[in-house]
């Protein structure tokens, strides 16, 4: 029989050479039988079930005779997650729930689901999980540390790689009665890298002569968008799912729900902004705001961000473009560093830009309204910045 630290060190052959090396049964009668992938095994009601690692018949037999009654009736034992694949696809399964009940978005769904290709690509489908191993994390921990084109990614984007591999491992030790320790070796990021990462990081804030000269330079639609950033701090993804029923271009507002939070957001809109948004819109009265030349939504949940494009090809050919500071995401990041310029209430700021309030806010509880004279000081302060009439140090 093969021992169990041969089998962890020769896990990763080809199928062929773990076919030779399978162990023959303990004593004739026993019921399992040694699956290339290293466990014993059985076929019940047309599907191979797996209970243990070669190097323990015994502790397979157990885990066989403790769920066989539930397989043999087609019903669910209280335990079946004895490959990384188990964990993985119930996992996925839940998230799909998640996805279809709009808990989460397609997006985030996609992240996971790529995540999980990540965690099959390095433990491997087939790897009991008895066999997952503090090593085994470490080594997907490094792997998480690395982008696509094998650079290391960001202290930040790491521990959210991170976080979300721990929530698989977590959700098959609760759910599905595994033991995977997995806590120290997916620990996240000290805070420190994370806040030394942020200070080496050039700012994401644009001076007004730059945006300016971007709107001035930009497209209809893309003129819209921007002062739609800065006007209201919108971000990629409520630029491009803005539709037309949140705009009064009447009165000069939009009441349009943040996408990512579903946080309630009401914002005056500059004039400007009505005229830009008034062009884009024409004689449409449903749908939504931007669509390319070929009537399709500028942005598909879960797939790549054509606004991000389109506005670094602007910003390089208006002359403006800075290397980790001009991207359309940091119109909101400017928005709401000029705003916390005046003397406004947190919660204005917050309510205009969908900002979550804190946990600990008991005032957002009691609030039942913020007024439109409150919206109009902050969008205001911003615009007179914009316009240059207002200086900020």
């Amino acid at each position: 029989m093969l021992v169990l630290a041969d089998y962890n060190r020769d896990y990763n052959r080809p199928h062929d050479v773990c076919l030779n090396m399978k162990p023959e049964k303990p004593y004739p009668d026993y019921p399992l039988t040694a699956h290339p992938s290293g466990q014993w095994c059985k076929k019940i009601r047309g599907k191979i079930y797996y209970f243990g690692v070669w190097a323990d018949p015994a502790e397979a037999l157990r885990n066989f005779n403790d769920q066989k009654d539930y397989l043999y009736a087609g019903q669910v034992p209280p335990t079946t997650a004895t490959t990384v694949a188990d964990i993985l696809n119930a996992f996925i399964e839940d998230r799909q729930a998640a996805r279809d009940e709009s808990s989460i978005t397609e997006r985030t769904y996609a992240e996971y689901e790529a995540l999980c290709d990540t965690i099959s690509s390095v433990l491997g489908d087939h790897r009991p999980v008895d066999a997952v191993t503090p090593d085994c994390l470490l080594k997907l921990r490094a792997v998480l540390g690395k982008g696509k084109r094998g650079q290391t990614v960001s202290p930040q984007t790491h521990k959210r790689l991170l976080g979300m591999a721990r929530s698989v491992f977590n959700f098959g030790n609760e759910e599905l009665g595994t033991n995977i320790r997995y806590r120290r070796p997916l620990k996240q990021p000290a805070a420190r890298l994370i806040r030394q990462h942020r200070n080496e990081k050039p700012r994401q804030l644009f001076e007004a002569d730059e945006l300016r000269a971007l709107v001035k330079a930009a497209k209809p639609q893309m003129k819209a968008m921007i002062l739609l950033g800065i006007n209201c701090g919108f971000h990629n993804a409520d630029v491009g799912t803005l539709p037309i029923t949140a705009l009064d271009l009447e009165n000069g507002f939009h009441d349009y729900w943040r996408p990512k939070t579903q946080n309630q957001r009401r914002c005056p809109l500059w004039p400007e902004t009505q005229k830009a948004l008034a062009k884009v819109v024409g004689d449409r009265t449903e749908g939504l705001v931007f669509r390319t030349k070929y009537g399709k939504p500028w942005w598909v949940e879960g797939k790549s961000d054509p606004i991000a494009q389109e506005f670094r090809k602007l910003a390089i050919a208006a002359g403006v473009y800075r290397e980790g500071v001009t991207r359309f995401s940091s119109l909101r990041h400017t928005f709401r560093t000029i705003a916390d310029t005046g003397r406004f209430q947190q919660h204005v700021i917050k309510f205009i830009g969908g900002w979550v309030d804190d946990a600990n806010d008991m005032a957002s509880f009691y609030r039942e309204r913020i007024y439109d004279e409150q919206l109009l000081e902050v969008t205001d302060h911003v615009r007179s910045w914009y316009l240059g009439k207002v200086a900020v140090s």
